[in-house]
């Protein structure tokens, strides 16, 4: 059983470390490690102690402020992760419709408008509705 449970620990810890070198997770565990291993920081850590096992301010607002980091490099991240797909699908949505309001205007309802450009244009238009109709006297015959 022993022998068994070496060698299924064994593919286990090399299997993490393969992990470790060949992802990008992977590599961010082993900064993690290798930061929080780090004889400078535990040396650090140890001269803000006020006395053994206790804590001091200065080490609770390190801590903090580590914290704070962490939380500001992942929103960071989000955020650049974000910009990347948004690159990638589009910039902004564009809906476009268009709306045609139509509205009968009355002369008595004409007061700044020049009449006789009115009475232009709708000369036009009965031209225009003479030939539609002329035209389609045409057809019938």
């Amino acid at each position: 059983q022993t022998r068994r449970e070496e060698t299924k620990y064994a593919t286990m810890v090399e299997s993490q470390r393969i992990w470790r070198e060949t992802t990008i997770p992977g590599r961010m565990v082993s900064f993690v490690r290798f930061l929080v291993d780090n004889e400078f920081v535990h040396s650090v850590i140890e001269s803000l102690r006020d006395k053994p096992g206790g804590e001091s301010v200065s080490l609770r607002v390190l801590k903090m402020f580590a914290k704070l980091s962490i939380v500001l490099m992942m929103m960071a991240s989000i955020h650049a992760f974000a910009n990347v797909i948004q690159t990638l699908i589009g910039k902004e949505l564009v809906v476009e419709q268009e709306v045609i309001i139509e509205h009968e205007v009355k002369r008595s309802e004409l007061k700044t408008v020049n009449l006789d450009e009115f009475d232009i244009i709708e000369e036009r238009e009965l031209s225009a509705n003479k030939m539609r109709n002329s035209r389609s006297k045409m057809k019938k015959k």
